[in-house]
């Protein structure tokens, strides 16, 4: 009885977790690599993003068929930001730096989101 109580649980814990539309992501960023938040197909959403490595990030917008990135500031060390994301917008978090960045994310919204390394 109890593990069918705690199966129950579980579920509906996953399940509010999910249907709430919120991912919470820890990534490293490699030196003159870029973390990409979507290809540009999905809805509106928005983005908490921390640096929380000792690197600083370039972040860079480019609408979906512009084919031109747009500078949107840096995020340094120890830095926190919000990014409301307009639909069919790629945000990239770019390492220019000759170490390891590392920034935390909390993403809310976007169905369909792609999230990867370029």
């Amino acid at each position: 009885m109890a593990k069918i109580l705690l199966a129950i649980l579980l579920t509906g814990l996953l399940s509010a977790t999910f249907s709430c539309g919120t991912l919470h992501s820890v990534t490293q960023i490699e030196n003159e690599r870029s973390f990409v938040l979507d290809q540009g197909n999905h809805g509106p959403y928005k983005a908490t993003v921390q640096n929380i490595g000792d690197h600083t990030v370039d972040v860079i917008i480019e609408k979906t068929g512009s084919n031109e990135p747009t500078p949107f500031g840096t995020l340094k060390p120890g830095e926190k930001a919000d990014y409301k994301v307009n639909s069919n917008t790629k945000v990239s978090f770019k390492n220019r730096d000759t170490g390891l960045a590392k920034l935390k994310f909390k993403v809310k919204g976007g169905n369909n989101l792609f999230m990867g390394y370029q």
